[in-house]
């Protein structure tokens, strides 16, 4: 199954993963529905990434 953005875009795994990233509180990801390992490990490093991207861009407006 593919999914595409409003442009057509085909989205990817993490372009999915960082939207509900961006949606969800952090918890879903790491506590969450997902029962496979290997997608809780996806999310919870992805959501590292999300929080050190959002760090240093308060860091950089500071």
């Amino acid at each position: 199954m593919k999914i595409f953005n409003e442009e057509g875009k085909e989205l990817g795994l993490y372009d999915l993963a960082e939207a509900f990233i961006e949606a969800y509180p952090d918890d879903i990801f790491i506590k969450g529905p997902y029962p496979i390992p290997e997608i809780r490990k996806l999310f919870k490093k992805l959501l590292e990434i999300h929080d050190e991207k959002v760090k240093k861009e308060s860091e950089t407006e500071s």
